[in-house]
């Protein structure tokens, strides 16, 4: 996903094709508020199952979307000779919503509400992960734009990733300087 310049002149590094199905599942962030539909996850098309088993031949790649919170079961069953690591993010709330409203241009109790349907559904994400036996590693948000270095070789390693120059990419990719906690 690219850079928005006020917002994340970075870019959001999102995977613009699974981006694009879950945004059909769930529909844009804002409407996430709404219950989410079951025979949208039921209804998992083909086209989505090809999609991801194309990534699965890859030898490693990954997925940025918080909408799979919500949909990481689903997922995991379309996983053919591909084995699922999970990188979890945690920030404060209020931290989280604050950015979300300056993303989406929302009042900050609306996206409080929302960020608040992610967390729950994180954190019941993490328990399944726990108890189907799948590799997670939780990050404190926090320590990754405060020990960058060190948060980025944590991820690196637990990813198995050794090339140095990717783990130095990564480490320049994150700015300090677009944290919004206050």
């Amino acid at each position: 996903m690219a850079p928005i310049e006020d917002i994340n002149p970075k870019g959001f590094f999102e995977d613009l094709e699974f981006l694009a199905y879950h945004k059909a599942m769930y529909g844009e962030i804002p409407e996430l508020l709404n219950d989410v539909k079951l025979e949208k996850l039921n209804n998992l098309d083909s086209t989505y199952t090809t999609l991801v088993r194309k990534r699965c031949s890859q030898s490693k790649w990954g997925v940025k979307d918080p909408r799979m919170v919500f949909i990481l079961k689903e997922f995991k069953s379309k996983l053919i000779n591909c084995k699922l690591k999970v990188i979890s993010t945690r920030r404060p709330i209020n931290q989280s919503a604050k950015s979300m409203a300056k993303s989406i241009r929302t009042d900050y109790k609306t996206a409080s509400e929302i960020i608040g349907r992610y967390e729950v559904a994180r954190l019941d994400a993490l328990q399944w992960l726990e108890e189907a036996g799948i590799e997670t590693i939780v990050v404190d948000y926090k320590d990754l734009v405060e020990k960058t270095s060190e948060t980025v070789k944590r991820i690196a390693e637990f990813c198995d990733v050794t090339d140095e120059g990717l783990i130095e990419l990564a480490t320049k990719t994150i700015d300090p300087k677009l944290w919004n906690q206050k």
